[in-house]
């Protein structure tokens, strides 16, 4: 063997040799990454859903404390809010809007000619329209939740010291002028994700 041939048939093998190193490299970075993405995903994901559920609890804390700051101002639940026997409810049989329009000084249903909130003061600020994961109000003026569902609002209307929802889907809550309640990612009420007013997110939900 000459020693042209010699030197050849090295630079072949380091060839070759470089080549297998390479592809150990490559195998190695995708099992890295692979490692990665399946610990990293997971955490993503449920900081989304945690993100997602806290703009859904501070929209309901903004409606009852709208809703509180509306009580205060007229020394008691304007005369249209006041029902001797029974608390209303919005967002199921009666819509949200008739509410979102008395806390918004809006002229509509629920508010014609300012006839609820004759002050016009707004109670409710900074409303934007509705954006998935964010909540807000639709076209027709309903408040939704992050999901895309209308919020239930419930107002203690004749006084008594409890919340009582009409449709009987949540226990009577005590010591509250109003509260709200969303759906949930489940988009159906009565379940365990729902998300209230009136019981505070754990820090890590």
């Amino acid at each position: 063997m000459s020693g042209r041939e010699s030197d050849c048939k090295e630079k072949a093998w380091a060839r070759a040799a470089g080549r297998r190193i390479s592809s150990c490299e490559v195998g190695l970075l995708i099992s890295l990454v692979l490692l990665v993405g399946s610990s990293v995903v997971p955490g993503m994901v449920a900081c989304r859903r945690a993100r997602v559920r806290k703009n859904a609890y501070e929209g309901l804390m903004n409606v009852v404390t709208a809703c509180r700051m509306l009580y205060h101002e007229y020394s008691g639940w304007p005369d249209p809010l006041r029902a001797p026997d029974y608390d209303m409810e919005f967002g199921a049989r009666v819509p949200t809007r008739k509410l979102i329009n008395v806390l918004s000084a809006n002229d509509g249903p629920g508010n014609w000619a300012h006839s609820v909130n004759p002050a016009r003061i707004v109670f409710l600020k900074d409303m934007d329209y509705f954006r998935y994961g964010r909540g807000g109000i639709d076209q027709t003026g309903d408040l939704l939740d992050p999901w895309g569902t209308p919020v239930r609002v419930v107002l203690d209307s004749n006084d008594d010291g409890f919340c009582r929802a009409e449709t009987g889907e949540i226990e009577p809550v005590a010591d509250e002028k109003a509260i709200a309640w969303s759906a949930g990612p489940d988009r159906s009420f009565g379940t365990d994700d729902d998300v209230h007013s009136w019981r505070q997110l754990p820090p890590r939900h």
